[in-house]
């Protein structure tokens, strides 16, 4: 029997298995393109084939990978623009993250600003930076 729960198993290895795979939450086995972890390398290979034929996105700035552009964009605005010094194009105000600056440049136009920190593009369309950003600061897209 199970000393976690009320699992009972006909084996010692049935047991052990049991153990890990409900009770553990050490997961060895990761995935290189979503970082999910799994308990056997067999889950690992099963769950690999949701990736397979899909466009693995490499972030120009460090070792994140996904196969979701949207999640790169979300993982460059997140990470890498807390230590860069962001200004704003028409009060030249410094800021240090990207979500201040665009929260100031409401007070300029009441229109939410997107603000690329790599170059000098901006837009108040959401999707239209999403895709700025992947086209143009991302390493794998095709040109």
């Amino acid at each position: 029997q199970c000393p976690h729960c009320d699992h009972k198993s006909t084996n010692s290895s049935d047991l052990k298995r049991h153990i890990i795979s409900v009770h553990t939450k050490d997961f060895p086995h990761k995935c290189e393109v979503c970082d999910k972890g799994f308990h056997r390398p067999s889950e690992l290979k099963k769950h690999s084939d949701i990736h397979k034929g899909r466009k693995i996105h490499q972030c120009r700035h460090c070792d994140f990978k996904t196969s979701d552009p949207f999640i790169l964009s979300g993982h460059i605005l997140s990470v890498h623009t807390k230590d860069q010094s962001l200004k704003c194009k028409r009060c030249k105000r410094g800021f240090r993250q990207q979500n201040e600056l665009k929260k100031h440049m409401k007070t300029h136009t009441g229109r939410k600003i997107y603000q690329c920190e790599y170059c000098e593009y901006s837009t108040t369309d959401a999707s239209g930076f999403k895709r700025h950003v992947i086209s143009i600061h991302t390493k794998d897209y095709p040109h």
